[in-house]
């Protein structure tokens, strides 16, 4: 990704489509009543990131990729990515430590072993990650009909509890080695060490909130744009 030489920051055409996606979908609470799973509620599909599994294909730290005949997709529940086996099974593609990259339909995820899938907004010298799943905001608890698991949110298992979930995003810049640090100004002067007076400037005078996407993809365009030298 950033290693790849491009300096001006490179805005995947999927972002306005992801944006659309996420801006109904994190307005929305997600109940999963107590004592039922998954399986059975109505908003079981709206845990993957597309509304069908994509065609795409797997890269490790060696640069291997595999073909492009991989139905795939991410799961924002579990935090996992998904394939389709040949019998038609649903199964979690392994997190293992060489997975470097996930493709599918023009998307990019960028894996981290410690933190999971990160979508890639957009790309440069510093490139933009977004970390994005269902958050647990709140429980309630109801007395059983049997006993279940006492844990409030133990993910893929039934609980005592009725469990609410928000979609929500958390972001990552991403260096010319695609390592991940949290998207804030710290660490983005940190990777402009010679541009600290008008990246601040910047950060002022449009009012950048390091948590809203739009600004995030906007200012780090503009920092790519700052050296275009640099390798």
């Amino acid at each position: 990704m950033s290693g790849s030489g491009v300096h001006v920051c490179k805005v995947i055409c999927i972002l306005s489509t992801l944006c659309c996606s996420k801006t109904g979908l994190s307005q929305h609470l997600f109940k999963l009543p107590a004592h039922t799973h998954l399986a059975n509620v109505e908003w079981r599909d709206s845990i993957y990131r597309f509304s069908q599994f994509e065609y795409g294909k797997i890269t490790i730290d060696t640069g291997y990729s595999s073909e492009e005949n991989v139905m795939l997709n991410y799961n924002w529940y579990f935090l996992q990515m998904d394939m389709i086996s040949t019998d038609g099974d649903t199964l979690q593609i392994k997190p293992i430590k060489e997975l470097k990259l996930v493709t599918m339909g023009g998307h990019e995820f960028y894996h981290d072993y410690q933190l999971g899938y990160l979508e890639i907004l957009c790309q440069g010298f510093a490139s933009l990650g977004a970390l994005n799943y269902l958050h647990t905001e709140k429980t309630e608890f109801h007395s059983g009909l049997g006993k279940v698991s006492g844990a409030m949110d133990v993910r893929g298992a039934p609980s005592e509890h009725d469990r609410f979930y928000k979609l929500v995003s958390m972001y990552y810049f991403l260096d010319a080695e695609n390592k991940p640090v949290r998207a804030t100004r710290r660490a983005l002067v940190k990777l402009f060490k010679g541009h600290r007076n008008v990246i601040n400037a910047y950060i002022e005078d449009n009012h950048v909130n390091f948590a809203n996407e739009s600004d995030l993809v906007r200012l780090l365009t503009f920092c790519n744009q700052l050296d275009q030298s640099r390798s």
